[in-house]
Protein backbone atom coordinates (compact mmCIF):
# COMPACT_ATOMS: atom_id res chain seq x y z
CA UNK A 1 0.00 0.00 0.00
CA UNK A 2 1.11 3.28 -0.30
CA UNK A 3 1.97 3.75 3.19
CA UNK A 4 4.41 1.17 3.32
CA UNK A 5 5.84 2.68 0.52
CA UNK A 6 5.96 6.53 2.13
CA UNK A 7 7.24 4.66 5.53
CA UNK A 8 10.13 2.95 3.13
CA UNK A 9 10.87 6.58 1.76
CA UNK A 10 10.92 8.17 5.06
CA UNK A 11 13.41 5.40 6.42
CA UNK A 12 15.76 6.30 4.00
CA UNK A 13 15.88 9.72 4.33
CA UNK A 14 15.84 9.87 8.29
CA UNK A 15 18.79 7.84 8.16
CA UNK A 16 20.56 10.08 5.57
CA UNK A 17 19.58 13.38 7.85
CA UNK A 18 20.97 11.77 11.17
CA UNK A 19 24.29 10.04 9.64
CA UNK A 20 24.92 12.94 8.07
CA UNK A 21 25.02 14.95 10.95
CA UNK A 22 27.03 12.01 12.92
CA UNK A 23 29.65 12.50 10.77
CA UNK A 24 33.04 15.35 11.17
CA UNK A 25 32.38 15.64 7.59
CA UNK A 26 31.11 19.26 6.67
CA UNK A 27 28.47 18.82 3.80
CA UNK A 28 27.55 21.65 1.55
CA UNK A 29 25.35 24.09 2.73
CA UNK A 30 22.61 23.65 -0.12
CA UNK A 31 22.97 20.06 0.51
CA UNK A 32 22.23 20.64 4.11
CA UNK A 33 19.47 23.19 3.28
CA UNK A 34 17.93 20.31 0.71
CA UNK A 35 17.84 17.51 3.41
CA UNK A 36 16.46 20.01 6.15
CA UNK A 37 13.58 20.91 3.46
CA UNK A 38 12.76 17.42 2.49
CA UNK A 39 12.85 15.90 6.02
CA UNK A 40 9.88 18.75 7.20
CA UNK A 41 8.00 18.66 4.18
CA UNK A 42 8.18 14.57 4.66
CA UNK A 43 7.10 14.62 8.49
CA UNK A 44 10.05 13.45 9.30
CA UNK A 45 10.66 17.27 11.51
CA UNK A 46 8.05 19.69 12.53
CA UNK A 47 7.28 23.09 10.88
CA UNK A 48 9.03 25.96 12.37
CA UNK A 49 12.54 23.17 13.65
CA UNK A 50 15.58 24.89 13.06
CA UNK A 51 17.42 24.36 9.32
CA UNK A 52 20.86 22.16 9.83
CA UNK A 53 22.45 24.85 8.69
CA UNK A 54 21.11 26.95 11.22
CA UNK A 55 21.59 24.24 14.26
CA UNK A 56 22.42 21.22 13.19
CA UNK A 57 22.05 19.64 16.46
CA UNK A 58 18.40 20.76 17.09
CA UNK A 59 17.58 19.70 13.81
CA UNK A 60 18.67 16.42 14.94
CA UNK A 61 16.83 16.82 18.34
CA UNK A 62 13.47 17.74 16.48
CA UNK A 63 13.75 14.85 14.11
CA UNK A 64 14.47 12.10 16.78
CA UNK A 65 11.75 13.31 18.96
CA UNK A 66 9.14 13.02 15.99
CA UNK A 67 9.83 9.84 15.11
CA UNK A 68 7.44 7.77 17.20
CA UNK A 69 5.37 10.72 17.87
CA UNK A 70 2.19 9.43 16.90
CA UNK A 71 1.18 12.66 15.22
CA UNK A 72 0.01 13.02 11.33
CA UNK A 73 2.81 12.43 8.88
CA UNK A 74 5.69 11.07 11.30
CA UNK A 75 7.10 7.65 11.23
CA UNK A 76 5.21 6.16 13.89
CA UNK A 77 1.68 6.86 12.20
CA UNK A 78 2.54 5.83 9.10
CA UNK A 79 3.67 2.39 10.47
CA UNK A 80 0.34 2.69 12.49
CA UNK A 81 -1.59 3.60 9.42
CA UNK A 82 -0.33 0.05 7.72
CA UNK A 83 -1.33 -1.84 10.93
CA UNK A 84 -4.56 -0.39 10.69
CA UNK A 85 -5.08 -1.16 6.48
CA UNK A 86 -3.52 -4.29 7.61
CA UNK A 87 -6.26 -5.38 9.83
CA UNK A 88 -8.43 -4.52 7.36
CA UNK A 89 -7.08 -7.25 5.03
CA UNK A 90 -6.45 -9.61 7.63
CA UNK A 91 -7.85 -12.33 5.97
CA UNK A 92 -5.87 -12.36 3.01
CA UNK A 93 -2.46 -11.60 5.15
CA UNK A 94 -0.43 -14.85 5.71
CA UNK A 95 0.17 -15.29 9.73
CA UNK A 96 3.79 -14.28 8.82
CA UNK A 97 2.81 -11.13 6.96
CA UNK A 98 0.72 -10.14 9.63
CA UNK A 99 3.55 -10.90 12.55
CA UNK A 100 5.72 -8.67 10.69
CA UNK A 101 3.45 -6.02 10.72
CA UNK A 102 2.61 -6.25 13.92
CA UNK A 103 6.07 -6.31 14.93
CA UNK A 104 6.86 -2.98 13.06
CA UNK A 105 4.70 -0.81 14.91
CA UNK A 106 5.55 -2.27 18.59
CA UNK A 107 9.93 -1.69 18.08
CA UNK A 108 8.34 2.36 16.78
CA UNK A 109 6.44 2.36 19.95
CA UNK A 110 9.35 1.11 22.14
CA UNK A 111 11.11 4.37 21.13
CA UNK A 112 8.27 6.59 23.26
CA UNK A 113 7.74 3.84 25.89
CA UNK A 114 11.03 3.20 27.09
CA UNK A 115 11.54 6.96 27.87
CA UNK A 116 8.52 8.72 28.28
CA UNK A 117 8.72 12.21 27.99
CA UNK A 118 12.31 12.19 26.26
CA UNK A 119 13.95 12.25 22.92
CA UNK A 120 15.15 8.84 22.12
CA UNK A 121 19.16 8.79 21.60
CA UNK A 122 20.62 8.60 18.37
CA UNK A 123 22.13 5.49 19.58
CA UNK A 124 18.73 3.63 20.11
CA UNK A 125 17.11 5.32 16.34
CA UNK A 126 19.57 4.34 14.20
CA UNK A 127 19.38 0.60 14.82
CA UNK A 128 15.25 0.84 14.95
CA UNK A 129 15.58 2.44 11.52
CA UNK A 130 17.80 -0.28 10.03
CA UNK A 131 15.50 -3.05 11.32
CA UNK A 132 12.28 -1.30 10.15
CA UNK A 133 14.39 -1.23 7.03
CA UNK A 134 14.29 -5.24 7.09
CA UNK A 135 10.77 -5.20 8.05
CA UNK A 136 9.27 -3.51 5.38
CA UNK A 137 11.50 -4.76 3.05
CA UNK A 138 9.59 -8.25 3.96
CA UNK A 139 5.94 -6.78 4.16
CA UNK A 140 6.62 -5.72 0.36
CA UNK A 141 7.93 -8.80 -0.62
CA UNK A 142 4.96 -10.60 1.03
CA UNK A 143 2.71 -8.31 -1.09
CA UNK A 144 4.77 -9.16 -4.14
CA UNK A 145 5.12 -13.03 -3.64
CA UNK A 146 2.31 -14.50 -1.95
CA UNK A 147 -0.85 -12.50 -2.80
CA UNK A 148 -3.22 -13.37 -5.11
CA UNK A 149 -3.12 -10.51 -8.31
CA UNK A 150 -6.78 -10.05 -8.35
CA UNK A 151 -7.77 -6.49 -8.13
CA UNK A 152 -7.41 -5.65 -4.71
CA UNK A 153 -3.94 -6.72 -5.38
CA UNK A 154 -3.85 -4.46 -8.56
CA UNK A 155 -4.59 -1.41 -6.79
CA UNK A 156 -2.30 -2.01 -3.75
CA UNK A 157 0.44 -2.14 -6.44
CA UNK A 158 -0.58 0.86 -8.24
CA UNK A 159 -1.11 3.10 -5.14
CA UNK A 160 2.36 1.85 -3.81
CA UNK A 161 4.00 2.81 -7.82
CA UNK A 162 2.05 6.08 -7.45
CA UNK A 163 4.10 7.00 -4.09
CA UNK A 164 7.21 5.29 -4.96
CA UNK A 165 6.85 7.95 -8.55
CA UNK A 166 5.59 11.11 -6.34
CA UNK A 167 8.06 10.68 -3.93
CA UNK A 168 11.34 10.39 -5.50
CA UNK A 169 9.79 12.82 -7.97
CA UNK A 170 9.66 15.84 -5.36
CA UNK A 171 13.30 14.26 -3.88
CA UNK A 172 14.97 14.83 -7.07
CA UNK A 173 13.69 17.66 -7.81
CA UNK A 174 14.55 19.13 -4.70
CA UNK A 175 18.32 18.25 -4.82
CA UNK A 176 18.47 19.27 -8.72
CA UNK A 177 16.03 23.09 -7.54
CA UNK A 178 19.02 23.59 -4.52
CA UNK A 179 22.33 22.54 -7.26
CA UNK A 180 22.93 19.50 -4.79
CA UNK A 181 23.95 17.33 -7.52
CA UNK A 182 26.68 19.32 -8.18
CA UNK A 183 28.80 17.87 -4.80
CA UNK A 184 29.63 13.94 -4.36
CA UNK A 185 28.07 14.12 -1.11
CA UNK A 186 24.70 15.34 -3.01
CA UNK A 187 25.32 12.44 -5.92
CA UNK A 188 26.07 10.00 -3.00
CA UNK A 189 22.83 10.89 -0.90
CA UNK A 190 20.41 10.81 -4.23
CA UNK A 191 21.69 7.20 -4.68
CA UNK A 192 21.06 6.12 -0.88
CA UNK A 193 17.55 7.52 -1.26
CA UNK A 194 17.00 5.83 -4.94
CA UNK A 195 18.43 2.78 -3.22
CA UNK A 196 20.82 2.92 -6.80
CA UNK A 197 23.78 2.97 -5.21
CA UNK A 198 25.30 -0.79 -5.65
CA UNK A 199 23.88 -0.69 -9.46
CA UNK A 200 25.71 2.81 -10.17
CA UNK A 201 28.98 1.56 -8.90
CA UNK A 202 29.10 -1.08 -10.65
CA UNK A 203 28.45 0.33 -13.69
CA UNK A 204 30.14 3.65 -13.63
CA UNK A 205 32.80 2.81 -11.30
CA UNK A 206 33.71 6.43 -9.80
CA UNK A 207 32.39 8.68 -12.96
CA UNK A 208 30.57 10.97 -10.80
CA UNK A 209 28.44 13.33 -13.30
CA UNK A 210 24.71 14.03 -14.17
CA UNK A 211 24.45 12.37 -17.10
CA UNK A 212 25.57 9.33 -15.31
CA UNK A 213 22.83 9.74 -12.67
CA UNK A 214 20.37 10.86 -14.79
CA UNK A 215 20.85 7.74 -17.19
CA UNK A 216 19.93 5.81 -14.04
CA UNK A 217 17.75 7.38 -11.54
CA UNK A 218 15.65 8.91 -14.32
CA UNK A 219 16.17 7.27 -18.03
CA UNK A 220 16.94 3.38 -17.35
CA UNK A 221 13.29 1.39 -17.36
CA UNK A 222 15.75 -1.68 -16.04
CA UNK A 223 16.13 -0.22 -12.51
CA UNK A 224 12.99 -0.37 -10.27
CA UNK A 225 13.50 2.45 -8.69
CA UNK A 226 14.21 4.81 -11.19
CA UNK A 227 11.32 7.00 -12.52
CA UNK A 228 11.00 5.29 -15.97
CA UNK A 229 10.84 1.67 -14.44
CA UNK A 230 8.31 3.24 -11.82
CA UNK A 231 6.46 4.74 -15.18
CA UNK A 232 7.26 0.95 -16.88
CA UNK A 233 5.28 -0.91 -14.18
CA UNK A 234 2.78 1.57 -13.34
CA UNK A 235 1.34 1.50 -17.10
CA UNK A 236 1.20 -2.40 -16.85
CA UNK A 237 -0.41 -2.30 -13.60
CA UNK A 238 -2.80 0.58 -15.03
CA UNK A 239 -4.07 -1.45 -17.92
CA UNK A 240 -5.38 -4.43 -15.72
CA UNK A 241 -7.54 -2.42 -13.80
CA UNK A 242 -10.98 -2.33 -14.26
CA UNK A 243 -12.84 -0.21 -16.49
CA UNK A 244 -13.28 0.04 -20.36
CA UNK A 245 -10.61 1.53 -22.23
CA UNK A 246 -11.63 5.15 -22.66
CA UNK A 247 -11.46 5.00 -18.94
CA UNK A 248 -7.93 3.51 -19.08
CA UNK A 249 -6.74 5.07 -21.66
CA UNK A 250 -7.48 8.66 -19.80
CA UNK A 251 -5.54 6.91 -17.35
CA UNK A 252 -2.87 6.26 -18.95
CA UNK A 253 -2.93 10.38 -21.22
CA UNK A 254 -1.53 11.73 -17.74
CA UNK A 255 1.86 9.63 -17.99
CA UNK A 256 4.80 9.90 -20.59
CA UNK A 257 3.71 7.82 -23.54
CA UNK A 258 6.91 5.91 -22.86
CA UNK A 259 10.09 6.45 -21.03
CA UNK A 260 9.96 9.11 -18.08
CA UNK A 261 9.25 11.72 -21.07
CA UNK A 262 13.35 12.74 -21.02
CA UNK A 263 15.59 10.84 -23.16
CA UNK A 264 19.32 10.77 -23.89
CA UNK A 265 18.88 12.26 -26.99
CA UNK A 266 17.35 14.87 -25.36
CA UNK A 267 20.09 15.78 -23.03
CA UNK A 268 22.88 15.15 -26.65
CA UNK A 269 25.71 18.18 -26.24
CA UNK A 270 23.51 19.97 -22.96
CA UNK A 271 26.01 21.42 -20.58
CA UNK A 272 25.05 20.25 -17.17
CA UNK A 273 22.97 23.63 -16.24
CA UNK A 274 20.87 22.28 -19.49
CA UNK A 275 20.65 18.72 -17.90
CA UNK A 276 19.76 20.16 -14.78
CA UNK A 277 16.62 21.92 -15.97
CA UNK A 278 15.81 18.81 -18.10
CA UNK A 279 15.56 16.88 -15.05
CA UNK A 280 13.66 19.25 -13.03
CA UNK A 281 11.20 20.09 -15.45
CA UNK A 282 10.37 15.99 -15.28
CA UNK A 283 10.74 15.92 -11.69
CA UNK A 284 8.07 18.48 -11.37
CA UNK A 285 5.78 17.27 -14.50
CA UNK A 286 5.90 13.31 -12.90
CA UNK A 287 5.12 14.65 -8.93
CA UNK A 288 2.23 16.50 -10.51
CA UNK A 289 0.95 13.71 -12.91
CA UNK A 290 1.33 11.38 -9.72
CA UNK A 291 -0.75 13.26 -7.46
CA UNK A 292 -3.45 13.84 -10.46
CA UNK A 293 -3.54 10.12 -11.52
CA UNK A 294 -4.10 9.13 -7.41
CA UNK A 295 -7.01 11.60 -6.69
CA UNK A 296 -8.67 10.06 -10.23
CA UNK A 297 -8.35 6.79 -9.19
CA UNK A 298 -9.57 7.62 -5.29
CA UNK A 299 -12.65 9.12 -6.75
CA UNK A 300 -13.22 6.44 -9.69
CA UNK A 301 -13.08 3.58 -7.41
CA UNK A 302 -13.01 4.48 -3.82
CA UNK A 303 -15.59 5.78 -1.07
CA UNK A 304 -13.51 8.42 1.47
CA UNK A 305 -15.01 7.74 5.00
CA UNK A 306 -13.27 9.17 7.86
CA UNK A 307 -11.60 6.24 10.25
CA UNK A 308 -9.71 7.40 13.05
CA UNK A 309 -7.65 5.58 14.94
CA UNK A 310 -5.05 5.69 17.87
CA UNK A 311 -1.74 4.35 17.83
CA UNK A 312 -1.45 1.75 20.59
CA UNK A 313 0.26 -1.38 21.68
CA UNK A 314 -1.82 -4.43 20.72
Amino acid sequence: CRYTERTEQMVRLARAVLLLIDTDEDAPETLRETLSELAVNSGLAPWGAPTLNQAPHLFERALLGAMADPAASSIAFNVGAIEHAAQALRERLSNEQWSVVRSMLAHVLALRDDAPGQVPPLSRVLPALDLLGVQLAAVTGAQTDRMTRDHGWRFMSVGRLLERLIGLSAQLGSFVETGSLGFGAGIELALELFDSAITFRARYQRHEDMLALTDLLVLDSANPRALAGVLRRLRTELRKLPGDDEFIASLLQRLPAEGAGLSLEDLRGADELQVQRGLGAVCEQLQASGAALADALGHRFFAHARTGYELQRV
